[in-house]
């Protein structure tokens, strides 16, 4: 079961990455044009997409800021890892603590106006945020799903 677990949440965080990208996709396959403004739109829902903020490469940007491409990009390696190594253990939360801080500080530093926007820094903490939020949903998830009062095959009688 656990190992279905994370070929199903890497999967998921694939997918999710590849739709960031739908852009650069349309450029390769015309067809798809149709499906922006719906991906747009869903997308949409988690980020802001300022245009000041996002990624831009060759006129082709991502569909969420830097920031979020960070935090979608740390979910992914995460989600790579845990798929192939299974004895990752983090016994403590103050890693959780030590991998937002940096975001926390960046947010903090650029509303109250002491430097601009900077899309790297955005998305090295991201990143770090991402990573760490992954690791500790999956680790969420398998313990919710191991618990002896829940079961994937469970049903309602």
């Amino acid at each position: 079961m656990k190992l279905k677990l994370r070929i199903i949440l890497f999967v998921f965080v694939l997918f999710w990455m590849a739709g960031i990208f739908t852009e650069f996709w349309m450029s390769q396959l015309n067809e798809i044009v149709i499906l922006l403004p719906f991906v747009k739109s869903i997308y949409g829902n988690v980020c802001h997409q300022d245009s000041a903020k996002v990624i831009e490469i060759a006129g082709i940007s991502t569909l969420v800021c830097s920031r979020c491409l960070g935090i979608y990009s740390g979910a992914l390696i995460s989600s790579i890892l845990i798929l192939i190594t299974s004895g990752i253990e983090i016994k403590s939360n103050k890693l959780l603590f030590i991998f937002a801080a940096p975001m926390i500080i960046d947010v903090a530093a650029y509303s109250s106006g002491l430097y601009s926007y900077n899309k790297t820094a955005a998305f090295v903490t991201g990143l770090l945020l991402g990573s760490i939020c992954f690791y500790y949903f999956y680790k969420g998830l398998t313990s919710l799903l191991s618990d002896n009062n829940f079961s994937l095959n469970h049903r309602l009688t």
